[in-house]
């Protein structure tokens, strides 16, 4: 009897199981035929006898999900998902914060730059993607500065050196390096911090009721 050979391949359609005979040399004009097989589990067969132990190769689906870990999975999701009286308090809460922040920059006269702020709404909670509690918003302000400017990416873009074509008297004079150009984020992120400090102290807030 012609002997028999065996091999697995792991390709991208999943494991395949290749038969071939030792016998046979059309083997080595090419590849032999292979079928997908669906489970994975290498059992060792309990003959002694043998001199050649024989094995069952059963390849499992890496896709299949047990029943257990299904519910589980299905429980916890329903959980991620803000509740609307949740979402409604929320909103209600970042509106007013933001247009009293909105008010309050507009008005201050501490520094006229932020006189022409607007926000811009981005973020997971403005995206509709927050999940499990609405206990984290992200505000972006939009500061209006003189054109034209020249923008220069750093490290693949993830950073830009940002400079004025020309020197300028308008209230972004303030956030200059010492070249009057190079327009300093640390400056303008310093002083935003400190004006949100300064409303804070007299923000009261909106009281709602659920």
């Amino acid at each position: 009897m012609d002997a028999e050979g065996r091999e697995l391949n792991l390709t991208q359609d999943g494991l395949t199981e290749v038969t071939w005979r030792k016998d046979d040399k059309r083997r080595k004009s090419g590849p032999p035929s292979a079928r997908p097989r669906q489970k994975f589990q290498q059992q060792k067969s309990g003959n002694a006898t043998e001199n050649l132990p024989l094995y069952a190769v059963v390849v499992e689906d890496a896709n299949s999900v047990s029943s257990e870990l299904a519910s589980w999975i299905k429980a916890n999701a329903k959980n991620l998902k803000i509740r609307q009286k949740d979402r409604c308090w929320a909103a209600e809460m970042v509106n007013d914060f933001r247009e009293n922040l909105l008010k309050f920059l507009r008005s201050n006269k501490d520094q006229p730059f932020f006189q022409s702020a607007d926000f811009l709404n981005t973020g997971s909670y403005f995206e509709k993607v927050k999940i499990h509690s609405p206990d984290e918003f992200d505000m972006m302000l939009k500061l209006q500065a003189p054109s034209p400017l020249k923008m220069t990416a750093l490290d693949s873009g993830v950073f830009y050196h940002i400079e004025l074509m020309r020197p300028t008297r308008t209230p972004i004079e303030a956030f200059l390096l010492e070249d009057e150009r190079t327009v300093s984020s640390s400056k303008i992120l310093s002083e935003m911090y400190r004006l949100v400090r300064k409303f804070l102290k007299s923000y009261k807030g909106v009281l709602i009721y659920l």
